[in-house]
Formats: C-alpha cells, structure tokens, sequence
C-alpha cells in the first residue's frame, strides 16, 4: 500500500465544460486535421478530388442553364433594346398572354378595330395607326434567313430588316460609321459569330435567291443573334414585330387594354415589375410556370449519395492509417467523442477544401464556356450564377462529406486498443441481420423496377410512380451497399480454389472490411451508373430507330422550296441552285393533293377563306366522315385508334398520311415493282403503304364550308372499285412513299379520279445518277440556298451518340480512379505486410501480382454485382425515357417494354475489361522495394 500511495499523481487541468469547451476541443480537432492534410497531401488531393468533381459538375451545370435561360428583366437588352415595349400584329380577337408573353391565348370576344391599321395596308400606314394607338413611335422589326458569300462559303446569317421610316433599330447600339441611308447600304454586328463577315466595303447578301450587292457603313453593337441590319425588304422567317418607342412605360393594365384589340405586348416596365398573380388571366395563370421540388429534392439526394460513395473510401482508408494514433491516444485517456472527433474534423477541412475547390472550378468553367470561347449562340447569354443553387449544392456536398466521414467514425466505438497496438487489425464480426435486410429491400426494390407497369399512359404522366421509382432505385443502392459485407465474407469462405494471389486478396479484402466496404460500394455504383445509362441509351436508339421515317429513299435528297407570299412553296430558288452546282442530277417533282383552303392563306387578307375541298380514300366498312374526323388515337388510352380506315386524305397533316402524285416510272423505280404491279399501277391502281390493305378501295370528294372552326360537308362523290397495290411497311417502303405519304398514284389516275386541279409541287425528289450523293454536293447545293432547304437521306443517325461517349468515358473513368486510388491506398496501408514479404525472399513481380490481383479481386466484384443492379435500374429508367419519347409525340403509343434494348456485348465488356485495366494499373504502379524495418510482432 506504500509503494501504491508514494506513487507520484499526474495534476491534469480541470475539464473545460460549457459551450467554450466544446468549441476549444473542435478548434483543436481542425488545427490537427489541417496539418494533418498538409502532411499527407497526395491522401488530401484524392480526396478533394473525389468529392469536388461532382460538385464541379453540378455548378457547371447549374450556372450555364441559368447563363443560357434569358428571363424576366435579362430579355429587354435582348428583345426590346431600348424600346419601352414591342406589339405583334393584331390578332382577329381580343388576345390573352402572360406578363413574359411565353403563355399566349385568344377568346371568343372579336378584337377591337384598330383606326387606320390595315393588315393588307404598306408598312408606313400600319406604324402611323400604331404610333396613335400606343402614343409613341412604331418601328417595323421583321427578321429572316439569308446568306452572306464569302470566298470560302455562303454561311447562313440572320437579317433584321429596318423600318422604312426610321432606318434604324432600337434593338443596336451604334459604334462606328453610321446608320444606312438607302438599301444600298447596311451595318454589321460587332458581335456576329459568322467567321469572316466584313466590317467595311462591299458586301454580297443572298436573300430570297436574289444576289445583293451592297456596301457595309457601320459596325453596331447589339444582344440579338442579328447579323446583319438591312432597308431591304426580306420577307418574314419569323413573326413580324413593331418596337414602341416612347418616353413613359408601358405598364400592365394598359397590356390588358392592348389585349383587346388583338395585340400581344412585351413591355420592358412589365417585365422589371411583373404583376401579382390575382391580376394575371385565369386561363394564363398555368401558363406562368411551377417548380418541381421532388424534382429537386430526389436530385440533391442523388448528389449526397454520390459524393458520400466517392469520398468514403478515401476517409475509411484515412480512418484506418490512423487507428495506431487514435488507440495511442485512447490508451492516454482520450474519449470516444473526442476520437470521433479527430475523425470528423479531417471530414470537415477536406470537405470544404473539395467545396470550394469544385464550386470555383465549376462556375470558372462555365464562364470561360459562355463568355471567352466561340460557342453556338445557344450557349451564350447574359453572365448570371444562381447563388442560391450554388450554395445549395456545396452545402449539400460539404455535408456528404462530414457523413463519409461520420462512418468510420461511428466504428471508434469498437476499436480494439491492445489488438491496435500490437499491430492487429481486423474488422469485428459480421451483422448478418443487417445482410438479411439488404436482401429483402435489393430484392423487393428490383421486383419493383422490373414488373412495374410504366408505359406512357401510367408511368410518365402520373407523377406519384416517377417518384416511386426514383425511391426504388434509392432502396436497391442502399440495399446493395448493406448486402456488401456479407459477400465479401461469403467470396472469401469460398476462395479456396483460386490462385494464391486472388485467394489472398479476396481473404485480406474479407477481413479488413472497413476500407474494403466503401471501395466497393464506390465502384459498384459507378458500374450500376454505367451500365443503366447504357441501356437507357440503347432503348432510346432503338425507340427512334424503329419509329424513323426516311425523307426519301437512301442517299437520295428532298428539296423544299421557299413560301411565296401566300403560303405555296416556290421551287425556283432550290432548283436553280441544283442545276447551276449538279446539272447531271435528276430532279422529280413530287405533287400532292392538297386542300385549297390550305393554299390561298394571304396574311393580307382581311378574311381568311371559307371554302375548302376534302378527298380521302375509303376502305370497305368505312364512311367518309370517319375517314376524315376519326382520331388516329384512342384518347382514353392512349392506343392507336381501332377503325377500318387508312386515314388518308388531303386533310391529313401526320406521318403516311397524305397522298402524292409521281409518274409511272418514279414509282416502278421508288417501290421496286414487278411487271404485274406497274402494269396494275398504269392501268389506275393506287399504290398504298400497309399489310392489310383490300384488294379494292374507293375514293370520296366533297366541297365544304367552314365557319367557326366548324367543318360543314357537303354530299360526297364516291369512286369505287379502285384497285390497289399493297406495300409492306419497311425503312425502305417509308423512304419511297417520303415521310408525309400514305398513297401514290399516277397523274392519269389523278385526272380520272378528280385530283388534277388541286395537286401542288410541294417538294422536289433529287437523284444522283451515278450512285448517293456525296456530302460536298449537298453543301455546294445549300450554300445557294436561303429559305429553301435540301436534305440527303443518310438513314437513322443517333442524336445522342457523342454525349453517350462522352458520359460513359466519364463514368469508366471514374470507375478505374475509385479502383485505383483504394487499391493504392490500401498498399500504402499495407507497407508493413509487404516489407515483411520482402524480408523473407519475395520479389518484386510477387509483390505486383499481390498489388494486381488486389484492384482486380475489388474491380470484378464491384463490375458484376453494379452490372446486375444497372441491368434492374436501366431497365426502368429505359421505360421512363421510352415512355417520355413516345409521350412527345401523339402518333406514337408503344408499351416501353418492347423497345427495352441491352447491349449485353459493352456491358460484358465492362465485367471483363475493366478489372484487368486496373489490375495492370495496379502492377506497374509497384516499382521501387518497400523499406525493410523490424516488426512489432
């Protein structure tokens, strides 16, 4: 008991409680972490890296949209300069719109007559009647397309045409020279991104096929995608415009006045100061827009649980190289509080460095991206970073971050201080109750996901199941993630049977489970990722691949023409342009039957025609009503519509619906006939698209009237009798009918059946005699057109391609870095084992095949069970952009099952291929011998 009470006492200062104590212990935890992450900068770079690229992306991400999306107040440099407002010409009744003009609509009130506007009136009388109605100045504002020549190419520009009156526009600034004078002259946008416009001299303008030669006098600077400012008269590719110009602002009550005589009004005051909502329409208030915040909150989700799946391996790795410091400590008297405590700190100072690193990288790069490089004009606008969203999302990540953290953290509680300092480390018994959980919700998630009915009707409009499968997809990785240890234990009981090097990595893997865990999951999850995408991507392909219709037949061209003042095509322009560049190429005229009502639409006019002409072809069982009016869709849900009619008629306006004239041998050559079937054809056959087509059909013609949107028809005529020639639908049979027609006949069997006077050439059907037409005789072609187009068939092409090659070297990237760097990590770790192993003879291939086969035991888990969740996940996600895509268009009804397409070859690619890469990664990354030391034990 002596020697017990002489033993000399340790005075320890009395513990700090209270609030200043709390922060004192945490003040002290971040100064060690932050020397912590200066000592080990290459473990601190990872880490930063890991978490910030997410948070880089979504900055990016967030900040061009809000860069690219011009509104409210960002649109008057853009559309109204520095006009007070801008009116569209009148409508024939009193108008609805929102304050932004985005939501538009009409009544049934007439519109009130404006005095002295006359829609067939010149430009001066409608800006005088105007300039008395909004009590300013009206300046007439119309745009089209043109072409400038220079002497590499004819680029498309863009050309506002100036107002007469004033020869100027409120929509530029003037910089240098001066404003025209006559159309002999024009200026130039400083801003312009047609490469090689001239900013001085002659100039040379393709406008409506006419050459123009003209004198450049002025460089004006301007927020508009205008190129070129002109008094020519260039027609109206897009909806005239007068811009008010007036010293008091148009505010939103006298909007709603403007309303009533048919105008549609921006005004610059309305959008600075948009009016509450209880003064905005009822039927406008929709219109205005809503935010989707399960949309948001599911997204912030994913983006916690990614950059928590990034960045744990990194801190359970980092946990793990300290846990001889943390039992040191612990043997000295320190807490669990205070252990979890370090631990969470070094979560802290890497999480705001990979915040602030990512966020500044993300919002650099979206800058450089919209201001400093030649982007298409839809990337640019007015510099804008939505703070808040910012914020949002490195806060977000910050916190996922301090989670990664928070789970190693949690296992201080079971750590073994006298296993820890005697250089023993293995991870505490496995929780099967936890693993049996993981099966059950992995399971019930994936049944979900793959026997949930999601077609378009019950999936994409129905927002409570997108939501469900978003929660589905949420369950099946954190089942996964639960499901992880287990097998790990599992592969490695079973290991036996495999070579040395695997059976050591998967027992090592086993065994220290704590770095092991999050390595996997992190994989896992990128090749889950990886592979959903895919499928998503295939189905999509396939989706539009089977749905596509060929302008024309393959390798051969469609040439629309330019509108004429009254809405008819004009061919002149285009034909013109083929015979100049290719006067070897054959050009057919392709005329349809069309209804003339569609054909005399003069904008000029006061009254829009009454009386049109309806013709449609009848099968046996249908009437010519039903053939007219019957929907080609079920709208109760969503199938196609059952009816005996082929619905085809000069009314129609969807694909394979229309009906078009070619002579007798375009058509023998366009669908491959027999000798039967042209004679068939010559003698006054119809030549329909179809499997179950009659052998016989009749045609019905009619006049009708048509008042208040209302169709009025008169006793139809009935032919019948008509024979006809079946086409199987094919790509090649839709190529050869083009993409609007369902029938063709011969000009004689036009005549016979009443067509003759009412067939326009509404486009022209090119064709290389010598075989397809080459791409640098299509732009020869189009570089002389305007408002004409010429197109060459070259068959489905995806849209999509290069953004799936992009996504998926980002998530096979990815993939290898989260191997790579808990493979190296975990060597690190492993210094001493491989220190011992060289200690007593083992070479260095040894050490790289243990190194190797390491990555590869890790990668291969992680690629085949991520391939089997991503089989489940992209299967759904498959049905959602199906369903979506369908959704888009009302010709199409498909169940998204069908066109479920998995590309089993790069998804056996990416099992097979990407552990072996980071195997061999892993092996040549050992190159020097590891540093013999002696052992504790």
């Amino acid at each position: 008991m002596t020697l017990l009470d002489d033993r000399p006492s340790v005075s320890r200062p009395p513990a700090a409680s209270g609030a200043a104590g709390w922060r004192g212990s945490w003040r002290v935890s971040l100064r060690m972490a932050r020397r912590d992450v200066r000592r080990h900068k290459g473990r601190s770079a990872i880490v930063a890296l890991m978490a910030g690229l997410p948070i880089a992306v979504l900055c990016f991400a967030f900040t061009m949209a809000s860069t690219v999306t011009i509104s409210g107040a960002e649109r008057i440099p853009y559309e109204l300069g520095t006009a007070a407002a801008s009116v569209m010409a009148p409508q024939e009744v009193a108008a609805l719109q929102t304050p932004d003009v985005n939501g538009q609509g009409t009544t049934d009130t007439p519109a009130q007559r404006i005095p002295g506007y006359s829609s067939s009136g010149d430009l001066a009388s409608q800006g005088a009647a105007l300039d008395a109605l909004l009590h300013g100045k009206a300046i007439y504002s119309a745009h089209a397309q043109g072409r400038v020549m220079l002497a590499d190419g004819n680029p498309p520009i863009v050309l506002e045409q100036l107002d007469p009156r004033a020869l100027r526009t409120p929509l530029a600034t003037l910089v240098s020279g001066h404003w025209p004078r006559n159309d002999q002259e024009v200026v130039v946008s400083r801003d312009s991104v047609v490469a090689g416009l001239p900013t001085s001299g002659p100039i040379t303008l393709l406008i409506d096929s006419t050459r123009r030669q003209a004198t450049v006098v002025g460089i004006v600077d301007t927020k508009t995608q205008t190129d070129v400012f002109t008094p020519i008269a260039i027609g109206n590719s897009y909806l005239p415009t007068w811009l008010i110009e007036r010293d008091t602002p148009v505010t939103w009550s006298e909007v709603r006045q403007l309303n009533r005589y048919g105008l549609l009004v921006l005004s610059a005051d309305v959008l600075r100061n948009p009016p509450p909502e209880d003064q905005i329409p009822v039927e406008m208030r929709e219109l205005s827009g809503n935010t989707d915040i399960g949309a948001y909150a599911l997204g912030a989700l994913f983006l916690a649980l990614i950059v928590i799946l990034l960045t744990a391996p990194a801190f359970a790795v980092s946990a793990s190289r300290q846990r001889r410091t943390l039992a040191l400590a612990a043997a000295n008297g320190a807490e669990q509080r205070q252990l979890r405590r370090a631990v969470l700190a070094q979560g802290v100072v890497l999480g705001g460095l990979s915040v602030v690193l990512g966020g500044l990288a993300g919002i650099g790069a979206a800058y450089v991206v919209s201001q400093r490089l030649p982007v298409p004009r839809s990337w640019q606008g007015p510099w804008d970073v939505p703070w808040l969203a910012v914020l949002g999302i490195c806060l977000l990540g910050m916190a996922a971050c301090v989670v990664a953290a928070l789970l190693p953290a949690l296992r201080l509680g079971r750590l073994d201080v006298v296993g820890v300092m005697k250089g023993q480390s293995v991870s505490p018994p496995l929780r099967r109750r936890v693993a049996l959980v993981g099966l059950f919700v992995t399971a019930a998630s994936t049944a979900f996901l793959l026997l949930a009915p999601m077609t378009r009707q019950k999936f994409v409009t129905t927002s409570p199941t997108r939501e469900a499968c978003a929660a589905a997809v949420i369950a099946l990785c954190l089942g996964g993630l639960m499901i992880v240890p287990w097998l790990l234990v599992t592969l490695a009981k079973h290991s036996r049977r495999l070579p040395i090097a695997l059976r050591m990595a998967a027992r090592d893997t086993a065994r220290h489970r704590s770095r092991s865990i999050p390595t996997v999951a992190a994989t896992l999850a990128a090749t889950a990722a990886i592979v959903a995408m895919m499928i998503s991507f295939a189905s999509y392909n396939a989706f539009d691949s089977r749905n596509y219709r060929p302008t024309t037949l393959q390798g051969e061209a469609v040439a629309w023409g330019s509108p004429d003042n009254v809405g008819r095509l004009d061919n002149t322009e285009v034909l013109a342009a083929i015979h100049r560049s290719q006067p070897s190429y054959l050009v057919t005229p392709l005329q349809t039957v069309t209804d003339p009502i569609n054909q005399a639409i003069d904008p000029t006019a006061d009254e829009p025609p009454t009386d049109g002409w309806a013709t449609t072809i009848l099968t046996p069982g249908c009437t010519f009503t039903a053939a007219l009016e019957a929907p080609t869709m079920d709208p109760a849900t969503g199938e196609p519509a059952k009816s005996a009619c082929l619905h085809l008629s000069n009314m129609g306006n969807g694909m394979q619906s229309g009906i078009g004239v070619l002579p007798l041998d375009e058509i023998s050559r366009r669908f491959d006939l027999t000798a039967s079937q042209r004679r068939q054809v010559a003698a006054g056959a119809l030549v329909l698209l179809g499997s179950n087509v009659p052998a016989q059909v009749s045609v019905g013609s009619t006049n009708y009237h048509f008042t208040d949107e209302v169709q009025q028809f008169g006793k139809p005529t009935l032919t019948t009798g008509i024979p006809t020639v079946a086409i199987p639908p094919h790509q090649h049979a839709y190529g050869a009918f083009t993409s609007s027609l369902g029938a063709v006949a011969t000009p004689e069997t036009a005549a016979r059946l009443g067509w003759g006077d009412h067939l326009t050439s509404t486009a022209l059907l090119v064709r290389n005699p010598s075989g397809a037409i080459p791409a640098d005789a299509e732009k020869a072609i189009n570089d002389q057109l305007t408002n004409s187009s010429f197109t060459v068939e070259q068959g489905f092409q995806s849209q999509i391609g290069n953004l799936v090659m992009i996504l998926l070297g980002c998530l096979l990237a990815l993939l290898l870095v989260t191997t790579l760097t808990s493979t190296a990590l975990a060597m690190a770790e492993q210094r001493a084992d491989d220190a011992t192993m060289a200690a007593v003879g083992a070479t260095r291939r040894t050490r790289r095949s243990m190194a190797a086969a390491h990555a590869y035991w890790l990668a291969l888990l992680a690629a085949f069970f991520g391939s089997l969740a991503g089989l489940a996940i992209g299967q759904a996600l498959a049905k959602l952009t199906v369903g979506s895509r369908a959704g888009s268009d009302a010709s199409f009804a498909p169940d998204a099952t069908v066109f479920i397409t998995i590309p089993w070859l790069p998804i056996a690619a990416i099992v097979l291929i990407a552990p072996l890469v980071a195997a061999a990664l892993a092996w040549l990354a050992i190159r020097k011998a590891p540093k013999v030391t002696r052992r504790a034990t």
